[in-house]
């Protein structure tokens, strides 16, 4: 499901991003066709765009020649900035943030505040509250305050604020963020475990969101779930002490049972996000088995096993952190619902299942069922499409082999190289023998062999460019099959 969006904000992000996919110029007639209005009404919007970007104006320009348009950036410069500050303008970003942070406004007040009329105000409430309902999330209007299950109130508002806030900005005001980055790689100094910068950030937003729910006085009951997997990991015991100083507040002071329930409910999400990175750490095989069999992490471990046996799958670190996200798609549809799951779904455009892996999957997928179940279904295309990305790596796809040449550091560079490997191709990272690449990825200025197939970046890639990336590499691996008359085969 896409994000809940004003159509006008919504228009101008896809026409700047259209605008980035490319460093040429566009025809004023092509831009038009991609945003479907009329010349008279692109060309306005292009001139709003314009003005608009005028806040970066060091940084980022929209040049127009004669009828053809381009941006030009600096390559420091990110332009999901730039979408997030419009994003942060949208009606859906002024009302849902007034519901979470709870400002003790009536509806009434907030319209007035913002200068909606009545009518426009009450069709974009009606909108909302339709769109929240997919999520089983509602409000009420005196004061307005989001309602619902608490512990879905928490995913929707992580997920609201990370696609608003791209992970740039820092939306929980009353709380210190550069506090919350020190107290993280406490625990991570507590566990031995390394981060990826990334995934600290994921964190970081999460205690935000928890912190913020506490103060407002809204307290997660007891879920099961994360009671066994921090009862049986030895990591939990070591954190405790930690847990207990991150989640304490100065407004709301909890009971030893809220306490212990909040705290829980912070190792999962730590677990769920750190688990892919760090392997056995948190939670070896043997505490897996004296989980219940009920537990939805030791049953998705159970489904895992069956299905690298039947499919032939060897173990890979591509395979460890898919395994996570695995563990992460069955808890969104078990705990949460499916619309949760449009979050986690991938780029289509950038990623086919192979026919022969569908028909193979469904009879895997529905042997043992008791009752019939259902393969149209957001959860079935995820995981479908998530699984197939293992096997690909290892029958179906040719290996394209990668060369990274970069001024950074050890541990940028490191960390660079593990969000490549994250990508839905077959890549071997090759640093030495450029000759022998596919793709040669370089943040350097220049590079003396003369290769079409090199892939050049800033130091610091930003969303639009790891698209560039990967339709390259989506390229370079349709040319590799090609060459080698691939056939998929059922093994």
């Amino acid at each position: 499901m896409e994000p809940l969006m004003d159509k006008v904000i919504d228009r101008k992000i896809k026409l700047l991003k259209r605008l980035n996919s490319n460093e040429g110029f566009f025809s004023l007639a092509e831009l038009a066709e991609f945003i479907d209005l009329s010349v008279k009404t692109t060309i306005l919007e292009l001139t709003e765009a314009k003005e608009y970007l005028e806040k970066w104006r060091d940084e980022i320009q929209l040049i127009k020649q004669k009828t053809n348009y381009k941006l030009i950036k600096k390559n420091t410069f990110n332009i999901e900035i730039v979408y997030s500050d419009l994003k942060k303008k949208s009606f859906f970003y002024l009302f849902y943030t007034t519901l979470f942070f709870e400002k003790h406004e009536s509806a009434t007040a907030f319209s007035r505040n913002y200068f909606f009329s009545y009518s426009h105000f009450y069709k974009k409430k009606m909108a909302l509250s339709h769109y929240l309902k997919n999520f089983d999330l509602n409000f009420e209007n005196e004061p307005l305050k989001i309602i619902g299950k608490e512990i879905k109130i928490r995913f929707f508002s992580y997920h609201f604020f990370w696609e608003h806030y791209e992970s740039m900005n820092w939306p929980f005001l009353n709380i210190n963020q550069s506090l919350i980055t020190r107290q993280l790689k406490e625990a991570e100094a507590l566990l031995k475990v390394d981060l990826t910068e990334p995934s600290r950030e994921q964190i970081a937003y999460w205690i935000g969101i928890q912190k913020t729910r506490i103060e407002t006085q809204h307290i997660l009951p007891e879920i099961g779930l994360f009671h066994e997997i921090a009862a049986a990991s030895p990591s939990y015991k070591l954190l405790v002490p930690w847990l207990k100083k991150i989640i304490a507040t100065t407004t709301n002071e909890l009971t030893e049972y809220e306490r212990k329930n909040e705290m829980e409910f912070l190792y999962f999400i730590f677990f769920l996000i750190a688990q892919p990175q760090v392997g056995g750490s948190l939670i070896e095989d043997i505490q897996i088995e004296q989980l219940p069999d009920s537990n939805l992490y030791k049953q998705s471990q159970g489904y895992l096993k069956q299905f690298y046996r039947i499919f032939q799958v060897t173990s890979s670190e591509e395979v460890h952190l898919m395994e996570g996200a695995f563990f992460e798609a069955l808890f969104y549809h078990n705990y949460l619902n499916d619309q949760f799951i449009s979050y986690l779904q991938f780029d289509e455009k950038l990623h086919t299942v192979p026919s022969l892996f569908k028909e193979k999957f469904q009879a895997f997928y529905l042997v043992g069922k008791r009752t019939k179940a259902s393969i149209d279904t957001r959860f079935y295309h995820y995981i479908q499409q998530l699984l197939s990305t293992i096997i690909e790596s290892n029958h179906y796809r040719p290996r394209l082999y990668v060369n990274l040449i970069s001024k950074k550091g050890k541990i940028e560079e490191k960390l660079l190289i593990q969000e490549i490997k994250k990508m839905p191709y077959n890549l071997e990272i090759n640093k030495k023998a450029q000759e022998l690449s596919d793709c040669i990825i370089s943040d350097s200025i220049e590079i003396k062999e003369n290769n079409g197939s090199v892939f050049y970046w800033n130091s610091s890639p930003t969303k639009a460019e790891w698209e560039k990336l990967a339709q390259q590499l989506q390229q370079v691996e349709k040319n590799k099959i090609d060459q080698m008359s691939f056939l998929f085969n059922s093994k």
